[in-house]
C-alpha cells in the first residue's frame, strides 16, 4: 500500500479520536463535558432533604477565548434526549425550566435553586455553538439528586453523667447521652437504631465504633423509660491520651466532646 495513503489513514483517524465527545464524571454530583471548541459542567448535590432549597449550578464556554461569541442552552428537568447526526441535542420528554436558541455572549454561568418533594431527579443542561461559520453543534450533560424524606428536627439534648473530661484508661467507661425532637412545640425523646458512636484519637482516626444493638456491653442500648442511648467503652492501659467522642445521627454528628485517659 502506498505509504502516503498509510500516514493519510492514521491522521484521519487520529483527528476523529479527538473530535470523539467524551463526557468525564468528576464525581458522583458533577459532570463536564469537551466537544470540539465548546465546554460544559453542571454540578448538584447528591442527596438533599424534601422541601429545602438545594442548587443546580450549570457554567458553559468557549474552550479557548472569543471561540464562542452566540450560543444555546438549555435546563431541563428528567429528560430523555439524544444527541443527532450533528451533535446536536434532541429533547424527547422532560420539562424546560430553562433556555434561550439565541444568546450574544462567550460563556455562561447560572445557579438554580429548587426544592422538591421526595424522590429521584435528573437535571440535564446543554451549551451549544451558535457562533456564525462555526457549525451548530451541542454539549449535553446530566446529573442526579436524591432528594430523601426529612426527619424529625432534634431541637435538643447531650451527654449524660457519669462521664467526665478525664477517665482512667484500663477501665470500662459507660457513655450516655439523649436527643430530643420538638414537634408542634410538643418536646419528646428521640429514639433512632441507626445512631453511631465513635471514638478518634487525636490524629482523628477512628479506634471504636459502636452501633444499635440493644445491650450497652456489645453496642448501643436506647433506654425508652430513662430517655437515653447507653455504651460501655472498655478501654485498655495503653489508650493514655485525649480522644473525641462523637455521636451521629443520619450521617451528622449531633454531639462531639473530648476526654483524657490517664
Amino acid at each position: 500500500m502506498n505509504s502516503v495513503v498509510v500516514r493519510s489513514k492514521i491522521v484521519a483517524i487520529l483527528l476523529a479520536l479527538i473530535f470523539v465527545s467524551i463526557p468525564v464524571p468528576i464525581s458522583a454530583a458533577t459532570s463536564t463535558d469537551t466537544y470540539l471548541d465548546i465546554t460544559a459542567t453542571i454540578t448538584a448535590p447528591d442527596t438533599v432533604e424534601s422541601n429545602t432549597n438545594f442548587t443546580v449550578t450549570v457554567t458553559g464556554g468557549g474552550v479557548r477565548d472569543y471561540s464562542v461569541s452566540v450560543f444555546a442552552y438549555g435546563f431541563y428537568e428528567n429528560a430523555v434526549w439524544t444527541y443527532d447526526g450533528n451533535h446536536k441535542i434532541s429533547v424527547t420528554s422532560g420539562t424546560l425550566l430553562d433556555g434561550s436558541g439565541i444568546k450574544f455572549g462567550s460563556n455562561f454561568t447560572k445557579n438554580y435553586i429548587l426544592n422538591k418533594p421526595a424522590g429521584t431527579y435528573k437535571y440535564t443542561f446543554f451549551f451549544g455553538q451558535r457562533s456564525f461559520g462555526h457549525g451548530w453543534y451541542d454539549v449535553a450533560l446530566d446529573v442526579y439528586v436524591t432528594v430523601k424524606e426529612a426527619g424529625p428536627k432534634i431541637c435538643d439534648g447531650g451527654w449524660r453523667p457519669p462521664l467526665s473530661d478525664v477517665g482512667n484508661a484500663g477501665k470500662v467507661i459507660p457513655l450516655k447521652f439523649t436527643a430530643y425532637t420538638c414537634e408542634n412545640d410538643i418536646k419528646e425523646f428521640y429514639r433512632d437504631e441507626n445512631v453511631i458512636l465513635r471514638v478518634e484519637n487525636a490524629t482523628g482516626s477512628v479506634v471504636n465504633s459502636f452501633t444499635y444493638t440493644g445491650n450497652p456491653h456489645t453496642g448501643i442500648d436506647i433506654d425508652q423509660v430513662g430517655k437515653q442511648y447507653h455504651v460501655n467503652w472498655n478501654t485498655t492501659k495503653d489508650m493514655v491520651g485525649t480522644y473525641t467522642i462523637k455521636v451521629l445521627f443520619d450521617s451528622t454528628v449531633f454531639l462531639s466532646r473530648n476526654i483524657t485517659l490517664q
